[in-house]
């Protein structure tokens, strides 16, 4: 069994993970999924009202839409949670050094 106080990341390795840069990184790929699916509506009405495939094409292209919306799902759920990870271990470093630095400050 893993101690409790054993570390499962590096401090370099959650440093760059909880840097500005990636966590604009994930609200920008949030962003392109959401535009992503608002835009999959419209190609969806369109695809449906007025269709100038065969019904074989038709059927592929709404399979590759469905497969395409499940992938981004997926990608936003793994961004979100991995967003929420990441801001609590943030959290919890700051939390840790505010602590620290207190114990020394009284200590002194």
């Amino acid at each position: 069994m893993a101690d409790s106080s054993e570390k499962c990341a590096s401090e370099e390795l959650l440093i760059s993970l909880t840097s500005s840069l990636m966590m604009t990184n994930h609200c920008f790929i949030i962003l392109v999924i959401f535009v992503s699916l608002f835009a999959t509506v419209f190609a969806l009405r369109k695809l449906w009202k007025q269709n100038i495939f065969s019904n074989g094409t038709r059927i592929l292209l709404l399979s590759a839409i469905v497969n395409g919306v499940i992938h981004q799902l997926t990608v936003a759920e793994i961004r979100v949670s991995n967003y929420g990870f990441l801001f609590d271990t943030y959290l919890i470093i700051i939390l840790e050094n505010s602590i620290s630095m207190e114990f020394c400050l009284s200590a002194a």
